[in-house]
């Protein structure tokens, strides 16, 4: 097993820690009061799948900077609504069944560490609703 240097990462958006056994992943976007964009979604993708393949990792929370006036505000619709959909379902046209926000809960889902939801403020769009994937 190779150990994962989790603050050496390069991610832009969000914040790894490791305390103990615990993963903690910070939303780290107070400015843009913590909104969505694709770039969170593809860090915070790879952070569980790291989480999920850690063996020093028991358990997972999710947060975010507790500066910013929302814990999420929504999407981040200023370089458009491209954000909603990756590449790969916008081949399946008319069939895609599956936005950016609906692959990241699948993943958040399938990361077997106990996953922890804390929220610290006003949750708007997908924010609001991924907790469903938390245990």
């Amino acid at each position: 097993m190779v150990l994962v240097d989790y603050s050496n990462l390069g991610f832009k958006d969000i914040i790894i820690s490791l305390d103990g056994a615990v993963a903690i992943i910070l939303i780290n976007r107070p400015k843009q009061r913590n909104s969505i964009n694709k770039n969170i979604i593809s860090e915070l993708k790879q952070a569980f799948a790291l989480c999920d393949r850690d063996d020093r990792v028991r358990a997972v929370i999710l947060t975010a900077d507790p500066s910013a006036p929302a814990y999420c505000s929504g999407a981040d619709i200023s370089g458009g609504w491209d954000l909603l959909w990756e590449e790969e379902a916008e081949k399946e046209g008319d069939q895609a069944h599956r936005d950016s926000g609906g692959t990241l809960s699948v993943v958040i889902y399938r990361c077997r560490k106990i996953t922890i939801a804390a929220v610290n403020g006003h949750a708007v769009s997908y924010y609001a609703t991924y907790p469903s994937t938390i245990d």
